[in-house]
């Protein structure tokens, strides 16, 4: 049963994708606005894949604004882009992965060189994008992981946070439940996608899987401003974070426990 469920979602979002690489194209043609594009694309596979958003918070209004995340899977490029009009940050590896890179492109991702000697290239470049007003969205950890924790941020990928105009809104990204069930510590790898994990059979597996709950926590703006240096600014915004992970899962399963169990811990 669960591989009719993984081929038939999986034929869902090769179609909705097809579709949404059909209307870029035409947009291009047409010289249209494309913004608007990747969100309902990634809002189509969300729906056809089984994974269910829950937004606590409000995401900044404010444009440019530079949205920082946890990372543990390429579904938080989907469940982030459903909400966030605006383009990813992504190393510059990812600009050479067949098929990813060409979907990333058509987001007009912005791929980082993480070598020092092209940073301030990279800081002219990113300062084009805000100036065309666009949200950027970043995985300060720099890798995804487990789902378990949050990695330390590199303080580096803060840098255009120096630009006077941007801020800057944490975001917690929790896959919290399987099928209404708290996912505890050995479930959660399995939504995560880390290490040498091969993409496609991670991908079968999660869309094989029951209804999964994706929890997104938009925290307080900070203002880059206010900080003392890019260090300062990557230490709050991982602290908030880190908390929101904790948060969610822990409630995750107190709204699961049995009512005398609650009655205990009052």
């Amino acid at each position: 049963m669960r591989h009719i469920v993984a081929f038939l979602r999986l034929t869902g979002i090769l179609f909705i994708t097809g579709f949404a690489i059909g209307m870029f194209v035409l947009a291009i043609v047409f010289r249209l606005n494309t913004h608007k594009i990747p969100l309902y694309w990634h809002r189509g596979i969300l729906a056809i894949s089984g994974l269910r958003v829950h937004v606590m918070g409000t995401p900044s209004s404010i444009t440019p604004t530079l949205f920082a995340s946890n990372h543990s899977s390429y579904w938080d490029i989907v469940v982030l882009g459903s909400l966030i009009e605006g383009s990813f940050i992504a190393k510059k590896e990812i600009a050479s992965w067949p098929v990813v890179s060409f979907l990333a492109k058509l987001q007009k991702t912005y791929f980082v060189d993480r070598k020092p000697r092209h940073a301030q290239e990279q800081l002219d470049e990113l300062a084009l994008f805000l100036q065309e007003k666009r949200n950027l969205i970043l995985f300060p950890e720099g890798t995804s992981n487990d789902g378990n924790r949050v990695y330390p941020f590199k303080p580096t990928l803060f840098r255009m946070a120096e630009h006077d105009q941007l801020i800057i809104q944490p975001v917690t990204v929790v896959y919290s439940l399987l099928d209404g069930m708290p996912m505890h510590r050995g479930l959660r790898p399995l939504t995560a996608w880390y290490g040498d994990m091969d993409l496609f059979s991670h991908l079968w597996t999660v869309l094989g899987m029951g209804t999964l709950q994706v929890d997104v926590v938009f925290h307080d703006v900070m203002e880059p401003s206010t900080f003392a240096s890019r260090k300062e600014i990557a230490k709050k915004a991982h602290t908030m974070i880190e908390k929101g992970l904790e948060e969610r899962y822990r409630n995750a399963f107190m709204d699961h426990e049995p009512k005398t169990l609650r009655r205990r811990h009052a």
